[in-house]
Parts: structure tokens; C-alpha cells; sequence
């Protein structure tokens, strides 16, 4: 079982454009990116920043589980 996975990637955008996308905005872009896998968020906590809270719902049949 794959416990961490890890990449780097470059992009082509400005690192505040970038940590917005994947801090307030990931509730929103998540379902979009995985359609058939995350049927929607919500953010329950914080402001996208640290200490942020999500609430991920997925799709009907998708079994996933983490453990940290």
C-alpha cells in the first residue's frame, strides 16, 4: 500500500496565483479536475490558508481511505 506520494512539478504561474488555486479555491477546482471522483467540498474551517478544514464528498461506489 502506497502510504505518501510526491512530485514537483513546474509551472507556469505566479506563486500567489498558484497557492490560491490550491488554498481558498480547491473546493472549487477539485470536482472540476476529478469529476468522477470528488462530487463536491466544502470548506468547514479557516480562510484556504493553514488550519483550513475541507469537507470532500465523493461519488457514489468510490471507496477511498487515508490514514495520517
Amino acid at each position: 500500500m502506497i502510504k505518501e506520494v510526491k512530485t514537483q512539478v513546474n509551472v507556469g504561474v505566479e506563486v500567489d496565483v498558484l497557492w490560491k488555486a490550491f488554498g481558498k479555491d480547491l473546493k472549487d477546482i477539485l470536482p472540476k479536475m476529478m469529476p468522477n471522483l470528488v462530487k463536491d467540498a466544502d470548506m468547514l474551517e479557516g480562510d484556504g490558508g493553514l488550519d483550513t478544514v475541507y469537507l470532500f464528498n465523493f461519488g457514489p461506489g468510490k471507496s477511498i481511505s487515508f490514514t495520517y
